[in-house]
């Protein structure tokens, strides 16, 4: 990097712009490149009555089976971002879930971009029901490294569960968190620094973050990050909401 660029940026965080100037040399002759570069700013963004959703988010139904997409629905309505799962039929392709070789799931993938180390937060409200119901559904934050191959961290019956599908060694795990209580609506947050991601959770947004735990997942990298959705035992449509999408870049 020529003259020490990147060992002498300039202070500031989001918003300060800097040039960066790379020059190759070989026996040859030499070649000079140079940038521009941003610093981006945080993404906070509050599902209120005002907010435009579809300006900050992509749906990806592409993978979903088409009888399937045709029931999914998403809406702001009371403060959230409220996603209309429909219920799926008995058979074992009928379900919206992504595990080992099929990826049926739907996402809901926010615009920024990934690049270096981020965080990513959002509050989902999930009414958590009995029998299969509660059993066959996982909801929350999501990382999306390319085909079949997603991670959500989210509410499963009484306890907050991060599943990466099935290509991870251990194909998941699963964190007891609250154990005893019967919540409706938890806070998320995972932070993503090269392969290392943790992940924490809270009640109320005025509690201190509680560390679930973290992974080496030095696979493909993050490419996209968003909310997600999945079944794989549910006769009955279930409507998650979420509250807000943060996302922030993190020290390296």
């Amino acid at each position: 990097f020529e003259d020490d660029t990147l060992k002498h940026l300039p202070p500031g965080g989001a918003g300060t712009t800097f040039d960066v100037r790379v020059r190759a040399v070989n026996a040859d002759g030499e070649a000079l490149a140079s940038w521009r570069v941003t610093v981006a700013n945080p993404v906070s963004i509050e599902f209120d009555a005002t907010a435009d959703y579809t300006a900050n988010f992509t749906e990806l139904f592409g993978r979903v089976p088409p009888a399937q997409a045709a029931g999914l629905s998403a809406e702001v309505r009371g403060g959230d971002l409220r996603i209309a799962v429909p219920a799926t039929g008995p058979g074992a392709t009928d379900n919206l879930d992504s595990w080992c070789g099929f990826d049926r799931s739907p996402r809901w993938w926010s615009n920024v971009k990934v690049l270096g180390a981020f965080e990513v937060e959002t509050r989902v409200y999930f009414p958590v029901p009995p029998g299969d119901v509660g059993n066959g559904y996982h909801v929350g934050l999501a990382l999306d490294r390319g085909d079949q191959d997603v991670t959500i961290l989210g509410p499963i019956r009484n306890q907050i569960e991060f599943q990466r599908t099935c290509l991870w060694d251990g194909d998941h795990s699963s964190f007891a968190v609250f154990p005893d209580a019967v919540f409706d609506e938890i806070s998320l947050k995972i932070a993503v620094n090269g392969k290392t991601q943790t992940w924490w959770a809270r009640q109320s947004d005025t509690d201190p973050w509680s560390y679930l735990g973290s992974a080496e997942q030095a696979r493909p990298p993050v490419q996209g990050v968003g909310f997600a959705a999945k079944t794989w035992a549910g006769q009955t449509t279930f409507t998650p909401g979420f509250r807000y999408f943060r996302h922030r870049g993190l020290p390296a």
